[in-house]
């Protein structure tokens, strides 16, 4: 029991349910050709390969929405970070960076085995 664990649970729930509902259309493909004239209405972030691995990479607006009512953001990502569930920077902070049209953006990346296995938590 108590809060983490059960937040911990809310939110997986809460990132799990945003990737099965719109990963294809609110998650750019960071990976391979992707036609830029259909632009992503309400971006939640990006769908990308590190090392072999699927990576969801959330931008900062799309953490807060997805996690909205479900858990504190901000609480998450350090449960997420302490349980090695997240991609972290060189720098070792909690964001992860991307490159998307020649800038680098900052997003909480989660691996989607962390998501999808719960073995994990």
């Amino acid at each position: 029991g108590g809060d983490g664990p059960g937040e911990l649970v809310a939110a997986l729930d809460a990132i799990r349910s945003a990737i099965e509902r719109h990963g294809e259309a609110r998650f750019r493909n960071l990976d391979g050709a992707e036609p830029s004239s259909a632009p992503i209405r309400n971006l939640l972030g990006y769908r990308l390969s590190r090392g072999g691995v699927l990576v969801y990479a959330f931008t900062a607006t799309g953490w807060s929405e997805t996690l909205a009512g479900a858990a504190d953001p901000k609480s998450v990502v350090g449960m997420l970070f302490e349980r090695g569930l997240l991609l972290t920077g060189k720098d070792r902070t909690h964001r992860h960076f991307v490159k998307v049209d020649g800038r680098s953006v900052p997003t909480y990346a989660v691996r989607a085995s962390a998501l999808f296995d719960t073995e994990d938590v």
